[in-house]
């Protein structure tokens, strides 16, 4: 089932945006929900713990920050879109809404470090890139943070990307690689998390490729301590109980319609 008719069979799309903006824009939070959610419902997602300097089998990492997929609500699943050309990390007034084809960065909310990859092998895909938050370790490895974004569903060039609706594909802009969910599990070093990566032979669409925005909220605090108090509060109002079975059953089929014309299945 597509996303949007999945988020109202489980209760509705008014009862996951009421009370976020629909329209993602530079200086947003945002949570990333994989679209395949195989093995698990997951998240991009990133903690203060580094790659191994060597895996078990002799191979070597950059030692950089881990970037996973969490199968469970977490403060570290939170992400700020930011514009590469600013230091803003707030919604300006009126917001710039990111659209199709947009260049973007992913601060990771609680450490403030960008969502990075490079031509290092991943610890358990060793055919694909490593996903990491970059730290500057004053070595020869740049950092490498810059993404598209492409919206996968669009029904215009430049269209906008939103909250729940909108499936994208975040396509690294110095390799290529596009951010994926491998599905396979990290070990003990890596929490039992699932890996991500970075796949450069992705072509087409595929879910493991594709992430949606499902928490969002407009930025407001620059600075750190503040931001994280408010990566803290709640985002979701739940309405379920204000919405009847008619409005319930005609919202889903408003959203199936949307997406059998979004896909073609007709």
């Amino acid at each position: 089932m597509f996303p949007c008719a999945t988020a109202c069979v489980q209760g509705g799309l008014s009862r996951i945006t009421q009370g976020q903006p629909l329209e993602v824009a530079y200086g947003s939070q945002v949570t990333l929900r994989n679209v395949l959610s195989k093995p698990l419902p997951c998240w991009l997602h990133s903690h203060k713990t580094n790659y191994p300097i060597r895996y078990e089998n002799g191979r070597g990492s950059s030692h950089q920050q881990q970037v996973t997929c969490y199968p469970f609500k977490d403060i570290n699943n939170w992400w700020i879109v930011k514009d590469p050309g600013k230091q803003e990390l707030v919604v300006s007034s009126p917001p710039r809404p990111v659209r199709h084809g947009d260049t973007v960065q992913l601060l990771h909310g609680m450490t403030s470090r960008l969502l990075n990859t490079h031509d290092v092998a991943a610890p358990m895909s060793p055919h694909s890139q490593e996903v990491s938050c970059y730290i500057d370790f004053n070595i020869s490895m740049p950092a490498q943070n810059l993404w598209r974004v492409e919206i996968v569903n669009r029904e215009s060039e430049r269209e906008i990307w939103k909250t729940i609706l909108s499936e994208v594909r975040l396509v690294h802009v110095n390799t290529t690689a596009v951010l994926k969910l491998s599905g396979a599990s990290l070990p003990d070093w890596g929490f039992r998390q699932l890996e991500v990566v970075g796949n450069k032979i992705s072509k087409g669409y595929h879910q493991s490729t594709a992430w949606t925005v499902e928490e969002h909220r407009y930025g407001r605090s620059q600075e750190q301590k503040e931001r994280e108090l408010e990566l803290h509060t709640p985002t979701q109002i739940d309405v379920s109980r204000n919405l009847s079975f008619m409005s319930r059953f005609m919202e889903l089929q408003v959203r199936t319609l949307r997406c059998r014309h979004t896909w073609g299945l007709y």
